[in-house]
Order: structure tokens, then sequence, then C-alpha cells
């Protein structure tokens, strides 16, 4: 468990630097992708429900993976590490 607590944090500044990042620069960097297949005009607009989703969804997948290798390493066992069998 602790490894999760110490993962936590990071995760957590992740989602909120994706958050702003797509805020500031979302629309811009699609419009630049959009443009080299031949689509000028376009306008994205993020909705704050589907933003706020995917963060919780981000969150949740995340904490998981950092919770499943807290499993796995919490079944090592030492001893036998140092034994090298």
């Amino acid at each position: 468990m602790q490894t999760v607590m110490l993962n936590l944090p990071v995760i957590l500044l992740g989602t909120l630097t994706g958050i702003v990042f797509s805020q500031l620069c979302g629309n811009s960097v699609a419009v630049f992708f959009l443009s080299t297949v031949g689509i000028q005009e376009c306008e994205l607009s993020f909705s704050p429900f589907w933003m706020l989703t995917t963060a919780v969804g981000v969150l949740a997948v995340a904490t998981l993976a950092s919770l499943l290798g807290a499993i796995r390493i919490g079944r090592i066992e030492p001893v036998e590490l140092l034994r090298g069998e």
C-alpha cells in the first residue's frame, strides 16, 4: 500500500497537468494535426463533464495499475530472492 501512496501524487499531478494542457493547447494542437490532412477549419470544445469523466477514469486506471504492482511487490519474499533459487 505504501507504493500506491507514493505514486498517488504523481498520478494526480499528471492528471491535472493533462487537464490544464488540454484546456490551453488542445484546440491548437488538434487544428495543426487536422490541417496536415486537409481539414482547415475546425473548432473543438471540451465539455467539462467529459473532461471530469476522463480525469476520473485516468485516475482510476492509474491507481489500479499502481495497486496491482504493489500487490505483486508484496508477494516477493526477500529470503527466497537472496538465495537465488
